[in-house]
């Protein structure tokens, strides 16, 4: 009796420390195994770190968002809700998710494309929602602004310039411009009679400029060794005809038959206008504007001797005939034609004249401004800073006020070192 009643004793003991035993083990099943460090003196920190923007070389600024499938956010799997902006600041910057969102695990942030120019670098603080960037890419460097020297206001000096007629009124206006900031140089003007002056005079060193209203060739540089061309701007040569005229456009091989030798006619007709005859207006021999209009449309020298042609000296002549002759056809530099309603500006081959059309290069009948300067000479104080003022944002904003196309800085520090001017 004693004896099964002993077992039975050390049986429930037995049965009481298994029970025991299976509790503590349930505990402990319930606690996370400690993670596994390979290197216990290294810390990763990633997840306190906000990911660095990438810079590309894209001409657009993009976003991640817009890489992934449509209405998710980047760096997380639900979508976004509509309404809400794909990454918002704050998901950008790690501090929250949206609601219903779950970071992807090693993310923490929607990295964010920042684009700029070569030899630019965005830099993105940590813990940071990171900057869009954009920058326009391929604009040409803007003209510098003019600097007036201590003392302009009271400098002396006096400034001789000559030469071609469509240049002229720019330069007059300039001139209006420049004697503001400079009241006691003198801006004299003498022989306005073309190109061929302006040419002539500077490469005698008569004049401190000489104005030229066409490209400077090779033939131009054998004939006039002393003569450095500075270019101040672009201008367009504009084909003019009669408002009352039905013409609208023409083109250049209808233009050779006006202006050419060969296959030439001689009634508006013959060209899609209506049945009256032409009456041709040309300039003379010389004549910058004539220069650029023979040249781009490849015209001999002797078209100027066409029967019935009248031969003027003057941009102002040219259009005072062509408004006043039902019949005629003329060309002009567009700076002075395009505002003037006595005339009709005709398309050139499908284009019309302005400044977008002159800058981008689908109208062709164009030509730059120079002003020459002779090789020997040493410009004074008063000549050195109107050329500086010509070629300065001031300067340059008249100029593109008078729908010519302006320089840009590169261009302009190019023409000033032609005659030691930095």
């Amino acid at each position: 009796m004693k004896n099964n009643s002993m077992k039975t004793k050390i049986l429930s003991l037995f049965v009481a420390f298994a029970m025991s035993l299976s509790l503590l083990a349930g505990c402990d099943s319930n606690q996370e195994t400690p993670p596994i460090v390979d290197n216990p003196t290294t810390i990763a920190t990633t997840a306190a770190t906000t990911p660095a923007p990438v810079v590309t070389d894209a001409a657009t600024v993009a976003t991640t968002a817009a890489t992934q499938d449509p209405g998710t956010v980047a760096g997380t799997d639900a979508p976004v809700d509509p309404g809400t902006a794909a990454p918002t600041s704050a998901t950008q910057a790690g501090a929250t998710n949206a609601p219903g969102t779950t970071a992807r695990p090693g993310t923490g942030t929607a990295a964010t494309t920042v684009t700029n120019p070569p030899a630019t670098t965005a830099t993105a603080a940590p813990t940071t929602a990171a900057t869009t960037v954009t920058t326009r890419r391929g604009a040409p460097p803007p003209p510098p602004a003019y600097v007036p020297p201590p003392g302009l206001n009271t400098l002396r000096g006096t400034v001789s310039i000559s030469g071609s007629t469509s240049l002229y009124p720019v330069m007059a206006t300039l001139t209006e411009a420049f004697k503001k900031v400079a009241p006691n140089v003198t801006v004299n003007f003498s022989d306005v009679t073309g190109s061929g002056a302006g040419r002539t005079r500077a490469n005698n060193n008569q004049v401190s400029f000489g104005m030229v209203s066409a490209e400077w060739s090779s033939s131009n540089a054998a004939q006039f060794p002393n003569f450095i061309p500075i270019q101040i701007c672009i201008d367009g040569v504009a084909v003019i005809v009669n408002p009352s005229n039905t013409l609208t456009n023409i083109t250049r091989a209808d233009l050779l038959k006006v202006y050419g030798i060969q296959d030439r006619v001689l009634n508006w007709s013959g060209v899609g206008g209506s049945d009256l005859a032409i009456n041709v207006v040309n300039r003379e021999d010389g004549s910058g504007t004539r220069d650029c209009f023979q040249s781009v449309l490849g015209l001999s020298g002797n078209y100027d001797r066409l029967p019935n042609a009248s031969i003027l000296t003057t941009t102002g002549a040219v259009i005072t005939a062509v408004g006043s002759n039902n019949n005629s056809v003329g060309y002009a530099s567009l700076a002075n034609v395009e505002n003037d309603r006595s005339v009709k500006i005709l398309q050139y081959n499908g284009v019309t004249p302005s400044k977008a059309t002159l800058q981008n290069g689908t109208y062709t009948l164009q030509r730059p401004f120079l002003l020459g300067v002779n090789k020997n000479r040493t410009l004074n104080d008063a000549e050195k800073e109107f050329l500086k003022y010509i070629l300065s944002a001031e300067g340059q904003k008249i100029i593109e006020g008078q729908g010519l196309v302006g320089m840009d800085a590169t261009a302009i520090t190019k023409e000033l070192a032609k005659v030691g001017i930095s």
